[in-house]
């Protein structure tokens, strides 16, 4: 279970990046990627305020299960979407 998450959560999030840049949404690929980061900042700032005991733990748990697999699938996925992208127009200016 504990690598089935992180994996759900990289691939729904790689999908989603490669859909939103494939179809040129890319400032809606960089503003999820901003709330995506916003959320992981605010998450490492609860676990230094918690300082020992579950409540840093549960927000540690919370940054490497959620929020890092989810910006790794984010970046790849819209990295192979731009990628297919300029491919499909290279295609289409060539025929």
């Amino acid at each position: 279970m504990i690598y089935l998450i992180p994996a759900l959560v990289a691939l729904s999030a790689l999908g989603l990046g490669w859909a939103l840049l494939r179809f040129g949404m890319g400032a809606a690929a960089a503003v999820l990627a901003l709330a995506l980061t916003g959320a992981g900042g605010w998450l490492i700032y609860r676990m230094q305020m918690a300082s020992e005991g579950w409540d840093a733990l549960g927000y540690g748990i919370g940054l490497m299960l959620g929020v890092l697999p989810a910006l790794v699938g984010l970046g790849g996925g819209a990295l192979i979407g731009l990628a297919r992208r300029h491919k499909a127009e290279a295609a289409a200016e060539r025929s």
